[in-house]
């Protein structure tokens, strides 16, 4: 029985999760990946398969860089030569997964949708929900996020029976502080030596990284000469607006901007840190508070992520927040630099709900989700679902 997961480039995310994926099916998995290079931030893709079967496409690329035509013509071509029971895809719009889909239902093969969409994400509109509605009919079963991935495939048609949860996990072990004890983690050359806030996303606008400074800059005002500094990690087109606001709000040195931290950087700062923010004004998940609560962290999170709902417990490993309120944000950084909370208990309540979000959780739920598409009785495509997948087969 062989199960293939079709994706735009593996990342250590990816890899992490399959490669346990592997060590526990019965299963030939192998893992197809259309391009090996990120088009952001090539930190994020990574050149060691670790025991994983793994196919590139298109080598030494972006999935950008080949065209739909041909990222559609070298799917269905891998698929024919691999002749999959099961293929994996990556959600409905980009990246091949409306071809994967398309070679699927006219080679009997069956289907599970990997998804992290939030009804929220995104202003929806009426006639491209029933589109997407008719996409996701013709999965067999679906693996998502978590409980508002969940609630929105099943507001999209799909029966709740088949759709399973557990999809966005990482490494926990590469960001626990007890191995990275054990590996002689340092403190990074660029990080206060005092308690310091953390944050890590691309600068882009969905991250919110002005409104972050801005709240900053009034919990410095509050906390005057005790405040704690803030360290962002990460790189991208705003920097030079998060500069400018960083010189127009006064933060000088308090504020830290090392730039990208690579996948191996990134324990030591998340460790050596003292509270993680993340203030996203929209987050399908939101991967980066998984490593932080893995690091041990307590952890303030925008109520706009889609990791919030089932990895913040308020007042016990964190706290949930408007991301447009920065009075609000402000007064949780005051609260949790304060004297009155323990920071040391609410990170060891991170790492005990994060036990129950880790590879291994992957494993299981994808294993119950493949189950489940083999169950079925297959999809079939009517006319439209055919001209529908003829159409947006080149994306």
């Amino acid at each position: 029985m062989k199960v293939a997961w079709i994706l735009i480039n593996a990342s250590h995310y990816h890899l992490a999760r399959w490669r346990v994926f592997v060590q526990h099916s019965s299963m030939q998995p192998i893992m197809v990946e259309i391009a090996n290079q990120d088009a952001s931030f090539d930190a994020l893709s990574a050149t060691e398969s670790c025991g994983v079967e793994r196919v590139t496409l298109f080598p030494g690329k972006t999935w950008q860089q080949a065209s739909g035509l041909k990222r559609c013509h070298a799917i269905k071509k891998k698929l024919d030569r691999l002749s999959p029971d099961v293929i994996c895809i990556n959600g409905w719009s980009m990246g091949g997964s409306i071809a994967s889909l398309q070679w699927a239902l006219e080679n009997n093969c069956r289907v599970v949708l990997f998804s992290d969409s939030n009804r929220f994400d995104l202003r929806r509109r009426k006639i491209l929900e029933w589109f997407k509605g008719r996409l996701v009919s013709l999965a067999d079963s679906a693996f998502t996020a978590g409980t508002t991935g969940r609630e929105y495939l099943v507001e999209l048609g799909m029966s709740p029976e088949v759709v399973f949860v557990g999809y966005d996990v990482v490494d926990n072990a590469h960001f626990s502080p007890a191995s990275n004890q054990l590996s002689g983690s340092s403190h990074p050359v660029l990080a206060p030596e005092s308690p310091y806030f953390v944050a890590a996303a691309r600068f882009e606008p969905k991250k919110n990284h002005v409104r972050l400074l801005q709240a900053f800059a009034k919990y410095r005002s509050m906390a005057g000469d005790q405040a704690w500094p803030l360290v962002l990690l990460g790189d991208g087109k705003l920097r030079a607006e998060i500069e400018a606001e960083r010189d127009k709000l006064g933060l000088g040195e308090s504020l830290v901007l090392p730039g990208f931290a690579g996948y191996g950087e990134l324990p030591a700062w998340y460790q050596n840190a003292a509270c993680f923010i993340h203030p996203s004004t929209t987050e399908q998940w939101g991967l980066v508070v998984n490593e932080a609560m893995a690091s041990g962290l307590p952890v303030l999170v925008s109520e706009r992520c889609g990791c919030a709902p089932d990895l913040v417990e308020n007042g016990v490993n964190g706290f949930t927040f408007d991301p447009y309120d920065v009075e609000s944000l402000a007064s949780l950084m005051a609260r949790m630099a304060g004297p009155d909370w323990d920071r040391a208990g609410m990170g060891r309540a991170s790492l005990e709900i994060i036990d129950r979000w880790s590879p291994e959780t992957f494993a299981s739920g994808l294993e119950a989700a493949v189950q489940a598409a083999l169950k079925g009785g297959g999809r079939k495509a009517n006319w439209l679902d055919r001209a529908m997948l003829r159409a947006l087969a080149h994306r």
